[in-house]
């Protein structure tokens, strides 16, 4: 089963979480495909490489961070926010499955959404859920193979060495990033086989790239400059051409923050996995 001990479950309600405070003290979250774009404006993307296996990673809390975007209340500071924070109760485990944090787990009758209907199948939105959690286990999956792409074209670097930030932590000591400078210096021929796919890998290392601005630090050499005031030119233009698109009067998707919790019960989800678009850097080079 994707979840841990769903069975257990039956008879019991779960809720959404109103806040985020359960990241409170979380330094990374793991990315996925269909929200990079939203991400590579709101979080660093680094890249973490756990027995083996490449992870993409949006950093959550660090002292490099120009401002921290969890308050003390556990509200969102900034706009968009990651599906896998989004999604809790239902939270990944030590052993790649999925479980759901037991506090908000609830036993009292009329409380929360039930997993289950009457007749033991999985309700609508549950099931809906586990859907949507299968798809993040690919879209994770996805970008796990894009940073393996990047590293073979020798375009990750160690943090601690690619990017200079006041205060190196160790969470960030950890870490990989695109090696800004070897991307800049790239042959277009290099770049050409790094159009793999949406998102691409290429598409991976710009969103990188341009999430750094969002730490206190600045890349060892200034000439990467160049590179990085293109990717935000690109990305700006990519924003305004997608609120021109949307029909007048019609008010663009809502992400979230967090799904409602028990007092909301008729109202169901209120966001669904993201379907950002792939940045177009065709126009880059």
């Amino acid at each position: 089963m994707m979840i841990a001990d769903e069975a257990s479950y039956r008879d019991k309600r779960y809720r959404f979480s109103r806040d985020f405070r359960h990241a409170l003290d979380v330094a990374t979250v793991p990315l996925i495909a269909t929200e990079l774009y939203g991400v590579c404006n709101e979080m660093p993307i680094l890249f973490a490489k756990p027995d083996g296996v490449w992870q993409v990673v949006g950093v959550l809390n660090d002292v490099a961070l120009h401002r921290p975007l969890i308050d003390a209340d556990g509200g969102w500071t900034g706009d968009y926010s990651p599906f896998l924070l989004r999604i809790h109760p239902f939270r990944r485990t030590a052993d790649e499955a999925w479980e759901v944090a037991p506090e908000n787990v609830l036993t009292a009758p009329g409380r929360g959404k039930p997993f289950f209907g009457r007749d033991g199948a999985p309700t609508d939105e549950f099931a809906r859920i586990k859907s949507m959690l299968a798809e993040a286990d690919e879209g994770r999956a996805l970008l796990s193979r894009r940073a393996a792409a990047l590293e073979a074209a020798g375009l990750l670097t160690p943090f601690a060495t690619g990017f200079l930030v006041k205060s190196l932590s160790q969470s960030l000591a950890s870490l990989f990033c695109v090696d800004a400078l070897r991307l800049a210096r790239a042959a277009p021929a290099a770049l050409a086989r790094l159009v793999d796919g949406a998102p691409s890998s290429l598409d991976l290392a710009f969103a990188a790239a341009h999430s750094m601005r969002l730490l206190d630090g600045a890349y060892p050499d200034r000439a990467s400059a160049d590179l990085e005031s293109r990717i935000a030119a690109l990305i700006d233009q990519s924003v305004k051409g997608a609120r021109t698109a949307a029909a007048p009067g019609v008010e663009p998707p809502d992400d979230g923050p967090v799904a409602d919790g028990a007092d909301d019960e008729d109202e169901g989800m209120r966001f669904d996995l993201d379907r950002s678009e792939s940045i177009d850097f065709s126009r880059l080079f």
